[in-house]
């Protein structure tokens, strides 16, 4: 038989369905058709995957059948079965429709938690249902949404939300997905009315037509319509969702960016939320990051590839770029940067700026758009310089440039952003500076000059553009060395140095500030010194009478030294590239400097020939047309340039490196005779070289000649007086072709000017010409003495001049003498022999008869020029006048401080010769004369009487008076001076031991202006070394005069001595400046001064010198007491004494001798003169500071060799017995620390800060100021090392081990001194606040136990006294204890403590419990106590991952606390305790329970019940989810201590109840308990509970039959024993609240008496019983 046919796949499918529709159908309730829908839906849809047409039409029919059955909405489908199986079948493009058709129709059914089982499922794999099908991703996502808006999302930082990504399943994958998603969720907003999606117009801000229809299930108008059907509240979706952000589903790297998408929405429900995410993440997040960068990127610009972007908001791009501005890398990709800088400035693409909004944007937030794009492209372009990225920063100054184009440029309108504006041009400057083109440089930086010249937009403004000028520097100070920048630039500056334009034509129309100080600024900093249009552009500021800081700048411009000291950094860097450059190669050479001048003023005449080479009257009237002003600054330049050419050639350049060289050329020039004849030599050479040279001399003299005969006020007399000086050192040879005839007309005029010094000088430089064109018969003899004569004549009527005559007659006399003695000299004499007659004769008697001050001053210099050289003799003055008159007329004028007097009286001598009697007197009456003049107190004039005694004992051999010859040819002749020159140098150096006080201080002048002058003599060799013992005995002089006189004299010795001289002078000096026990120097005799008048006052007087010491120790009867005085005058000496070395010639000696004499192999002197340059005294400190510079060649070398000699020296004496040298030491280690290797100070830190802290609680109020300096000095060097970061985290580290324990010992912290304990403590607070974590968290549990201990230590005790007595000070004591409450919460010492609780991790943790423990048990005083308590909230709160571990042992010892006698510390510890409970476990916190209730139920004053309130409140209000979750243990005591009879206990209490219940009706939760806990206690012996208990009975019937329906049999059967037990025994007041409570009890509880007739019976006994009783209640 066949087997039977077995039917079909299809038709066993068929079948199946059918049964499946008709039992769907035969469903005759709702709930059965549920269950079956339940059972058979998702198998049903399954189906449709079948390969059979017929079945998969079945299967559709049957869903159109129960759609039609799904019309009631209490039907709920099977959603976690259909989102399985859709996840399963996502490929199955009709499964998966129909399945999500039913899911969309069953997700509004569920409950809450349905809707939670559900959301995982819907989570799981959803990024692979993004991959799979687009828009089958956005439903699920907006189903994501619906079954969000009911899922409980729990508290931050509670064990649920640390373990909700597991307890949902989510992978790394899809969290990243969700959240990405639900960033882009809260950009979106819903379509406008007739808005309509397109691909080329993005709807929404931010995103693109794509992301906007996957959020808004394609566009669909009412997705987010809470109207319709399955519309969500897009509102409410982004608030649910952004919760769900901030929650432990998602890790902080993967919430950044979504939270910075919801941080720009307008609800602040929204952005709060947003804004705590971002301060959590943005520490997680590395913004160096280019993954993190790109997803900035894409959040603030619309330019992304591929779809286009709604243009983001505002907000959006503010918030994104305030996080790329915190990026350097992202400097590595120019393209975002151009971007974000092209967006930011321009929201909506226009290019445009405009003056009202752009596009949608509010002006008012494109402006901080804008600004904040500024602040990124200064922060992208200063990253792209510490990178040294390729980074072209063209573009970003493209379009900053288009910002100021488009306000207007240069002229803004009213409407410019002023801000903006000048922000723009400085961040030009800046992007400029970077590394831009060459090409790109010039156009800015003419540009920016333009700006400054002429953009009106104001003061700010032009601030702005002078800011972006000098940022742009940097670029060109770089390489100075590229000729073609250099031109390029010379060109632009001078163009904005003169204010021209670019064909030379001037700005003033246009003008509206100066370009020139910029100008300068460029040419000093951009151009190298010997740049030669460099100094001119300098020349032409100073010439232009600009503003002070235009002509300071030029002045350095011009200046070796402050080019060098602006130019450091560059020359630096010269020198280590081996570019250094010595001095004179330093600067520009003179000819060439002249070539560069003319050449420029060729361009500004717009000549194109040069001057004729041999006719310089061109290019001078070129300069003086054009430049005019410039004049006089050219020539000073040209001088020096010249004088520093010929100097250096002769090897005679003194060392230009100072701040004075130019004083330095001039003292080489006036005071050496070989440097003029250097110069001279230079000339004549340079002449002989050829056309140029020539040119260059020619140049000089005609300007020179051309300032000296300006009109006066167009040049000074110093620049005036330059042509004459030119005329002294320049070689007859050269003068003789200089025209110099025609400057004589001039000199003539200038002559009679009422300038002294101009008039002066003209007189001169007629002397010297017209006896050079003489001699050269370029004027005859006639011509000549028709000049003399005219002078004469003019002269001769002296006795009547007035007013400007006499001026007149002044400078005739001195002209006519000054070309007599230089005929004289030049062998012209016999044809002015008439001539020189009648000017002698004039002359003495102007010396004789005149009262005119001005007319014998002519007397004085004609006669000195005169003698010197020899137009006179002694017998052709003698025929005048007496000689002797003429020495007494000279000397009265000397006495009286006249200098010219004085050394026309030197020069007067010249014309004696030591032969015979007659001369020897008159040489004695001059030197008597001179002598007599030491009484003259003012020191300038000993100096000239120094030098007439030169005069008179060597003649034109004094190197003082050698210079002074102006012609070119041998010194004039002086007679043999030998006799006089000994016998007046003994009697100086004998005058050097004078007791008269000014004959001393004159004696020593005049022995240094001797052995200045003339110590080249062998007369004066021979006399060294008495020189040397005389100034030194000087040395400790008592005045400071003297002493400068003696150093520089030694130092003058010490030159001119031989090395064996040299060593006996340094051992000698070394010895008594390194001698502490100080001996008065030289003789005491009767009238030797030792003190000042009034320094030791007597009452009638005072003690000064030795005679008065005598005569004071003889009235009292004491003699010890002259050895006494004499002590103390020893010592103020040898300070004087020290108070002259490093004046002058000290100082040469020791550096010298330092080289290779007795220092170098001797030098212990350095730690002492170290510390003596930090001396208390002025004058000590100062003279030490020179010798020190002088001595020490390379400081830093010379530190570093002995720096443990000079450490160990200052250790040592800073606790020494002299205050000085205490304080000093102070000062000196305070400077000898700072920029030290840590290495090198390391073996001495503890024992600096220990005497240190020693020293600050010196006797002595300097002092302590010095060791204050000192601390802070240490204190800024560890701090300053502690925010170095990494690179000084060792350096920081070591002295952190020596510095912390040393604070935190007896020595610091806990020190008795209070300038010592508070110091320490500032230090403390101070390396708290800079320390990084890693540096610090070894010391964390130390120092945090340590401040603890510090809050009441250092707690003023002024507090503690008011406390006691706050009675008399009508004020509570729990006043006093919360002022001392916020001080602890607003001490410094809190901010340290919670700084270091900031840095704890893990290890360090587990090392702080155990210190922190210890506190807590030994903490006295409110301040400690209450800071433990700060603490142990803290670490609750903001570091409860931390703490959770040891929350349980801490949450243990507060209850130690809890019943503390002081109140404010009892609720300070229960609120700590309530903020721990937080971490602590279930078991701890049930502990704590219970010791509560054990506080209230077993003692017996209120006190406990007090603090058992304070503690369950503080549980309640600060852990309210521990506190419900364990309600069951804790609520019922609550709710029965919540019935206290004290007010204070159950105000607590309630509170508690109230923080921990959501209302009445929750009695009926925890009924059980309360009543069996209230029953216990009902027999209670103390009244307090057993009341308590029966009102909390009361209470719990009250809740209970507040309802409206009957009490259940349940809850009557729980509540009627207790009742019972309630109503029995005596009344109380306040009872009557039992008996309401019963009567309601009756009313509602009928269930229980109808079914119990016991119950019943009770009842009636109870009411009778009540009714008999009399005062039931007190009533």
């Amino acid at each position: 038989m066949a087997a039977p046919r077995q039917p079909s796949t299809e038709a066993r499918e068929l079948e199946l369905l059918k049964k499946v529709e008709l039992r769907i159908a035969l469903a005759e309730s709702e709930t059965k058709l549920e269950t079956l829908l339940g059972t058979y839906l998702a198998p049903l849809l399954l189906k449709l995957e079948s390969e059979s047409s017929s079945v998969r039409e079945k299967v559709i029919g049957v869903c159109k059948h129960i759609n039609v059955r799904l019309q009631s909405q209490s039907i709920k489908l099977p959603v976690s079965a259909l989102l399985k199986q859709v996840k399963e079948h996502r490929n199955s493009p009709l499964v998966r429709n129909f399945d999500l058709t039913f899911i969309q129709k069953g997700v509004p059914r569920l409950d809450a938690a349905a809707k939670a089982e559900a959301l995982p499922v819907i989570l799981h794999e959803i990024s692979q249902d993004f991959n799979t099908s687009f828009d089958y991703a956005s439903e699920l996502f907006n189903l994501f949404l619906h079954l969000l808006q009911d899922y409980p999302i729990p508290a931050r930082g509670s064990s649920q939300d640390d373990t909700l990504r597991s307890t949902l399943g989510l992978s790394d994958e899809d969290a990243g997905f969700v959240a990405s998603w639900i960033g882009k969720f809260m950009l979106l907003r819903p379509l406008r009315h007739n808005e309509n999606v397109t691909e080329s117009s993005p709807p929404c801000p931010g995103l693109t037509t794509e992301e906007f229809k996957f959020l808004s299930l394609y566009g669909k108008r009412d997705a987010f319509d809470p109207s319709t059907p399955n519309g969500l509240n897009l509102t409410a979706s982004k608030i649910k969702a952004v919760k769900l952000l901030a929650s432990g589903l998602f890790r902080d790297e993967e919430r950044f960016i979504p939270a910075i998408c919801a941080s720009s929405n307008a609800n602040s429900d929204i952005t709060s939320v947003a804004e705590d995410i971002l301060k959590r993440a943005s520490a997680a997040v590395s913004f160096e990051d280019p993954k993190i960068l790109h997803q900035l990127y894409l959040l603030y610009s619309f330019r992304r590839p591929g779809a286009p972007v709604g243009i983001p908001s505002v907000p959006l791009k503010l918030r994104a770029l305030s996080y790329l501005t915190r990026s350097s890398a992202i400097v590595d990709d120019p393209e975002m940067v151009e971007v974000i800088i092209a967006e930011g400035l321009y929201p909506d693409g226009q290019h445009e700026l405009g003056d009202k909004s752009t596009g949608s944007q509010p002006q008012r937030e494109l402006t901080k758009l804008r600004l904040a794009t500024v602040k990124f492209a200064t922060s992208s372009i200063r990253s792209a310089q510490a990178r040294k990225s390729t980074f072209n920063p063209d573009r970003v100054i493209y379009y900053f440039m288009m910002v100021l184009k488009h306000q207007a440029w240069p002229r803004p309108d009213d409407n410019a952003d002023v801000n903006l504006r000048r922000q723009a041009y400085e961040v030009i400057g800046s992007a400029a500076a970077v590394s831009v083109t060459s090409e790109s440089a010039f156009v800015v930086l003419n540009f920016l000059l333009d700006s400054l010249v002429t953009d009106t937009s104001g003061a700010e403004t032009a601030l702005g553009i002078q800011e972006a000028l000098l940022i742009m520097m940097r670029y060109f100070e770089v390489d100075k060395t590229n000729k073609e920048t250099q031109e390029r630039l010379v060109d632009l500056l001078i163009q904005h140095n003169m204010d021209l334009d670019e064909d030379s034509e001037p700005l003033e129309a246009a003008k509206i500030r100066s370009g020139r100080y910029i100008a300068l600024r460029y040419a000093n900093r951009c151009l190298p010194y010997h740049n030669l249009d460099a100094r001119w552009i300098d020349i032409l500021a100073l010439g232009a009478g600009a503003a002070p800081e235009v002509l300071d700048e030029a002045q350095k411009g011009l200046d070796p030294y402050w080019f060098r000291s602006m130019n450091a950094d560059s020359i630096a860097i010269s020198a280590l590239e081996g570019r250094t450059e010595a001095t004179e190669e330093f600067l520009p050479r003179y000819e060439a400097f002249v070539q560069t001048v003319t050449k420029r003023l060729r361009e500004i005449s717009k000549r194109d020939e040069l001057p004729d080479l041999a006719s310089t009257h061109k290019v001078i009237h070129q300069l003086k047309t054009h430049c005019g002003p410039a004049m006089g600054p050219l020539l000073r330049y040209l001088r020096q340039l010249m004088l520093a050419e010929a100097l250096r050639d002769a090897d005679l350049l003194p060392d230009l490196k100072g701040a004075d060289w130019a004083k330095k050329l001039d003292s080489a020039l006036e005071g050496s005779l070989n440097a003029r004849e250097g110069v001279r030599a230079y000339l004549r050479t340079a002449w002989i070289h050829g056309p140029e040279s020539q040119y260059a001399i020619r140049v000089l003299f005609k300007l020179a000649s051309e300032v000296a005969f300006s009109k006066a006020g167009e040049a000074t007399a110093e620049l005036a007086s330059t042509f004459t000086e030119l005329l002294t050192i320049a070689p007859d040879a050269i003068l003789e072709q200089l025209n110099l005839q025609d400057d004589l007309p001039h000199l003539s005029q200038l002559i009679h000017s009422n300038d002294r010094l101009r008039r002066t000088s003209a007189a001169h430089a007629f002397g010297l010409i017209i006896s050079l064109l003489r001699k050269t018969k370029t004027l005859s003899t006639a011509k000549v003495l028709d000049d003399l004569n005219q002078h004469l004549r003019q002269a001769e009527h002296w006795r009547d001049a007035v007013g400007a005559t006499v001026n007149e007659i002044h400078g005739s006399i001195v002209a006519t003498s000054y070309a007599i003695s230089r005929m004289t000299y030049r062998g012209l004499g016999n044809e002015v022999k008439d001539s020189l007659t009648k000017n002698l004769a004039l002359v003495l008697q102007v010396l004789q008869d005149s009262h005119d001050n001005t007319l014998k001053d002519a007397s004085y210099t004609a006669l000195g020029q005169l003698s010197a050289y020899n137009a006179i003799t002694m017998p052709s003055v003698t025929k005048v006048a007496p000689i002797p008159t003429v020495i007494t007329k000279l000397s009265e004028a000397a006495r009286k401080g006249n200098e010219r007097a004085i050394l026309a009286l030197g020069k007067f001598s010249l014309i004696f010769a030591e032969r015979d009697g007659q001369d020897d007197a008159n040489l004695d009456r001059i030197e008597n004369a001179l002598y007599a003049l030491h009484e003259v107190r003012e020191t300038e004039t000993q100096f000239s009487v120094g030098e007439a005694l030169s005069y008179l004992v060597c003649g034109w051999d004094s190197s003082a008076l050698a210079p002074k010859h102006d012609i070119d040819g041998p010194l004039p002749t002086t007679p043999d001076r030998t006799p006089i020159l000994a016998r007046v140098f003994d009697r100086v150096i004998s005058d050097c031991k004078a007791s008269k006080p000014s004959l001393r201080r004159a004696a020593v002048i005049w022995l240094l202006c001797l052995v200045q002058f003339c110590g080249h003599r062998p007369e004066i060799k021979t006399q060294l070394r008495a020189c040397q013992a005389a100034f030194k005995n000087c040395l400790s002089d008592r005045e400071e005069l003297v002493q400068e006189a003696a150093s520089r004299g030694l130092g003058l010795v010490y030159e001119k001595g031989d090395r064996e001289l040299k060593d006996d002078l340094v051992r000698d000096l070394v010895g008594s400046f390194t001698d502490n026990k100080a001996q008065l120097s030289g003789n005491v005799t009767e009238d030797t001064q030792l003190f000042d008048a009034g320094a030791l006052p007597t009452g009638d007087g005072s003690i000064t010198t030795y005679k008065d010491i005598l005569s004071l120790a003889a009235e009292v009867g004491n003699p010890s007491l002259v050895y006494r005085f004499m002590s103390l005058a020893a010592n103020n000496s040898i300070w004087s004494s020290r108070a002259a070395f490093g004046r002058f010639g000290l100082s040469s000696i020791f550096s010298d001798s330092s080289v290779d004499g007795y220092l170098s192999e001797n030098p212990k002197l350095y730690p002492k003169l170290y510390r003596y340059r930090f001396d208390p005294n002025s004058n000590v400190r100062r003279s030490m500071q020179d010798i020190w510079n002088a001595l020490v060649k390379d400081s830093s070398k010379t530190i570093e060799r002995n720096f443990d000699s000079i450490m160990e020296d200052l250790l040592q004496n800073i606790l020494g017995k002299e205050w000085r040298v205490r304080q000093a030491s102070c000062d000196a280690i305070a400077d000898l620390v700072q920029g030290r290797p840590f290495e090198q100070v390391e073996p001495y830190v503890g024992r600096i800060w220990t005497q240190c802290f020693k020293v600050l609680d010196d006797i002595k109020g300097s002092v302590r100021e010095a060791a204050a300096g000192l601390a802070r000095t240490l204190t800024g060097i560890l701090i300053r090392a502690l925010e170095a970061g990494e690179g000084a985290a060792k350096k920081a580290d070591g002295m952190l081990k020596h510095v912390l324990p040393f604070l935190l010992s007896s020595s610091g912290l806990e020190n008795s001194a209070e300038e010592v304990q508070f110091f320490a403590l500032e230090t403390l607070l101070q390396i708290i606040k800079k320390s990084s974590g890693k540096i610090l968290r070894p010391y964390i549990p130390g120092l945090v136990e340590q401040l603890l201990t510090l809050f009441s230590s250092l707690e003023n005790q002024i507090v503690n006294y008011l406390r006691l007595n706050a009675s008399k000070y009508k004020v509570t004591e729990q006043k006093i204890d919360d002022m001392r409450l916020m001080a602890v919460r607003q001490s410094p010492l809190m901010e340290a403590t919670e700084r270091c609780l900031d840095l704890l991790d893990d290890p360090t943790m587990e090392q702080l419990a155990p210190k922190l423990e210890n506190a807590i048990k030994t903490a006295l005083g409110l301040p400690s106590q209450v800071a433990c308590t700060r603490v142990l909230v803290s670490m609750s709160t903001r570091h409860n991952q931390l703490f959770r571990p040891y929350a349980d042992r801490f949450l243990k010892l507060t209850e130690r606390h809890l019943t503390d006698r002081n109140d404010t510390v009892a609720v300070s510890y229960a609120e700590a305790a309530g903020y721990v409970s937080r971490v602590a476990s279930d078991e701890q916190i049930l502990q704590l329970a219970d010791t509560a209730k054990r506080f209230y139920f077993d003692a017996e004053d209120e006190k406990h019940r007090i603090a058992a309130g304070d503690l369950l409140h503080a549980v309640a209000k600060h852990a309210t989810d521990r506190f419900a979750a364990l309600g069951a243990d804790i609520l019922p005591f609550v709710f029965i201590a919540k019935h206290d009879s004290s007010d204070q206990v159950k105000e607590l209490f309630q509170k508690a109840w109230d923080e921990g219940v959501g209302g009445s009706r929750a009695v009926l939760l925890y009924l059980k308990e309360i009543v069996a806990l209230s029953q216990a206690h009902l027999d209670s012996p103390r009244w307090v509970l057993k009341h308590a208990s029966a009102r909390s009975i009361a209470d719990a019937i009250d809740s209970v039959a507040s309802s409206a329906e009957p009490m259940s049999l349940a809850s009557a059967e729980i509540i009627w024993p207790a009742l019972v037990k309630a109503m029995s025994g005596k009344t109380w007041e306040g009872k009557e609240v039992v008996l309401e409570a019963f009567v309601k009890f009756v009313e509602k509880g009928s269930k229980l008496w109808q079914a119990q007739t016991t119950v019943a019976s009770e009842i009636n006994k109870v009411n009778f019983k009540s009714l008999r009783l009399k005062n039931f209640g007190g009533s």
